[in-house]
């Protein structure tokens, strides 16, 4: 009896084991789709940053910190400053921890690193903040529990001990994380719970109607019925059930596959249709956590052939600097099958090195190539650099690589002392202090969970006092650390009205124009409404100043407006007075004709 009860308890905790796996490979394509996200989205950030992270801009600290939507639970580390020069170190350092985490260097600490300054960026300016921002963060804060560096990384590539067989991780940290992307989808499901979405299928004719967001294919796919109401059905249902397909231990590996496609059209389908920034590619980025083993061995044959699998690479054993280059190479660029070699352990090849002052790269003909031209036909076989192969047809490319490749092999021990932080040890991707861990983990999950089970049972409880909320001895842990979340984009209803910004101004020599298009002003509605809006950045701002949350927000952007327009026309004509009108555009049930546009007035301006 007793061993039949061991059994049983064994083949559950092998079903749980392979619903809740991540293959490390898996988990390092994760590692690089989030932190190119990161990557970009600093890049879109900086090129404003005097906007909206300075006190010369939209949202200065004093405004952030008194405003009434302020949660004083919140943190910035751009709090420190709103001097532009500061700003921009800080902004460089979150770029610095950011490439450290795409590479994999010091993995753990660039993960929590970057978690940080992104929380810190969001904090610091809410009003631009989109859903797109709580999955990155709560995809950054539990990887900091997993071993995003085990695969496919510089701390990988530098552990000088036998590799380990382990290929994927089933532990608590990755059913949290597993846990949490599904919970994104079911929630997000459940929560479109009106009768537009469940019973008359008109949920994506009512997002498609909201100009501001919808892409030239979005306008033309609503004028289709049919369309609309297919489309409706597959995101109720994708999000609702399409998760099990994910987290099946039943034929594992072929309903992932499944899955993760049925996903990827799901979000190309939104890319394709609507303006909501880069939800989808964060989006998709979370779904390579489900990506199978069984891809990965496919994936590796695929990519073999006899040229990549006999590569041969001699290299320098007394030259720190030489070995750890070539083993970074291999671990991030190249097969597991390429030889590398000390050059030592052969006499006729360290003479040849030598002699050479070179590096030794033998093909699979045993042809034997050096220096740069060498370094080519490495590009050459690596699944990811073979690009470059390319620039071997443009001399010019080819003179200044063998140059630099000549400084360099004449300054070896320079470059090994200046390479110093990148050490030789083993790989530690354990978590460390793991019963501790394993707790906090526990009571993170639940806590997290709590959040999303009070969005659903508030969802149709208009009256506050009625609705479920968190006691606040707890609530506090959410936004501290930024792992509250809501998954209600277009839920229970969507958005019914919508709208863009026409600011009339009048300037020092009377002349009038509208100070978003420098054109005399029009009321008329655009061709193009989502056109109106710079980037999702400024979409998602005079969304949210139209609000009655925002209203102290608007006198701060008006100064902005006068500042920025007088200290950019230097002619001697100066921005007298403008108002700010949101033109507003209700959306209208699919039978009925289009509303009247209503003009509102959310602020008037004097500069002075």
């Amino acid at each position: 009896m007793f061993l039949d009860h061991n059994l049983y308890m064994e083949k559950i905790r092998k079903l749980v084991s392979e619903s809740f796996y991540i293959d490390l490979r898996s988990l390092a394509l994760f590692r690089v789709g989030v932190g190119m996200v990161c990557l970009y989205d600093l890049i879109m950030a900086w090129t404003e940053l005097r906007i909206f992270y300075t006190d010369w801009g939209v949202l200065p600290r004093n405004l952030l910190l008194e405003g009434s939507g302020y949660e004083y639970y919140l943190w910035s580390l751009h709090n420190i400053s709103g001097v532009t020069a500061v700003i921009h170190i800080i902004f460089a350092i979150h770029l610095i921890v950011i490439i450290m985490f795409i590479v994999g260097f010091k993995t753990r600490f660039a993960t929590l690193m970057v978690w940080i300054f992104t929380i810190s960026l969001i904090a610091r300016n809410p009003t631009v903040i989109t859903g797109a921002y709580v999955i990155l963060r709560l995809a950054l804060f539990w990887g900091i529990f997993l071993p995003l560096g085990a695969k496919w990384s510089i701390d990988e590539s530098l552990d000088f001990k036998v590799k380990k067989s382990q290929i994927r991780i089933s532990s608590l940290a990755s059913f949290a994380l597993i846990f949490q992307i599904i919970s994104i989808y079911f929630f997000a499901g459940m929560l479109k719970s009106d009768p537009v979405w469940e019973k008359e299928f008109q949920g994506v004719y009512y997002a498609l109607s909201l100009d501001m967001f919808a892409t030239k294919l979005g306008l033309l796919i609503r004028e289709y019925p049919l369309i609309t109401t297919s489309l409706t059905i597959f995101t109720i249902w994708v999000q609702r059930i399409g998760i099990l397909l994910l987290i099946s231990p039943i034929k594992s590996s072929l309903l992932r596959i499944i899955g993760i496609i049925a996903f990827i059209f799901f979000h190309i389908g939104l890319w394709s249709t609507m303006h909501i920034g880069w939800f989808q590619a964060i989006s998709i980025a979370c779904l390579a956590i489900f990506v199978p083993s069984s891809f990965w061995v496919w994936i590796s044959k695929l990519l073999s052939n006899s040229k990549r699998n006999n590569l041969i690479i001699y290299y320098d054993d007394d030259c720190a600097f030489c070995k750890r280059t070539v083993f970074i190479l291999k671990g991030l660029f190249l097969i597991g099958k390429t030889k590398m070699i000390p050059a030592q352990s052969d006499k006729k090849k360290f003479e040849i090195m030598t002699k050479k002052n070179s590096w030794i790269v033998v093909d699979q003909y045993r042809n034997k190539h050096y220096g740069f031209e060498g370094l080519i036909y490495v590009f050459s076989c690596s699944p990811i650099l073979f690009p470059l192969k390319y620039i071997s047809h443009i001399k010019i490319f080819i003179k200044f690589g063998e140059m630099l490749y000549r400084n360099i092999a004449n300054n070896r021990t320079k470059m090994s002392k200046i390479t110093n932080f990148l050490t030789m040890k083993p790989n530690k991707t354990d978590l460390p202090y793991k019963p501790f861990f394993n707790i906090l983990i526990s009571l993170l999950i639940i806590y997290t969970f709590s959040w999303n089970i009070t969005s659903l049972v508030n969802v149709n409880k208009e009256d506050n006092e009625e609705k479920l909320y968190l006691t606040h001895s707890i609530y506090w842990i959410g936004p501290t650390f930024q792992i509250m979340q809501y998954w209600g984009l277009f839920a229970p209803y969507p958005m019914t009205d919508d709208g863009w910004i026409v600011i009339p101004a009048k300037t020092s020599t009377g002349r009038e124009l509208d100070l978003l298009t420098g054109l005399p002003v029009s009321w008329d509605k655009p061709d193009y409404v989502a056109g109106e809006f710079p980037n999702n950045r400024w979409r998602k701002y005079f969304s949210n100043l139209r609000t009655e949350n925002y209203e102290e927000h608007r006198r701060y952007f008006g100064r902005y407006l006068c500042r920025e327009w007088n200290r950019n026309n230097t002619n001697g004509e100066y921005l007298k007075t403008f108002d700010i009108y949101f033109i507003i555009e209700r959306t209208t049930p699919p039978e009925e004709e289009s509303p009247i546009l209503s003009p509102w007035k959310i602020w008037n301006h004097r500069c002075y």
